[in-house]
């Protein structure tokens, strides 16, 4: 369970990267996907 977690908080991680998240602006879709992605990976 650990290792998803990690593996979630990366992707977070590398979708900032790639597209900064401006205060107050929507998020970008390709960031929602990923957050998406990654709550089914930790809910199984």
């Amino acid at each position: 369970m650990g290792s998803i977690d990690a593996a979630r908080k990366a992707l977070v991680a590398a979708i900032d990267t790639v597209a900064p998240l401006d205060l107050g602006a929507p998020d970008p879709p390709e960031r929602f996907a990923v957050l998406e992605w990654g709550k089914r990976l930790s809910v199984g």
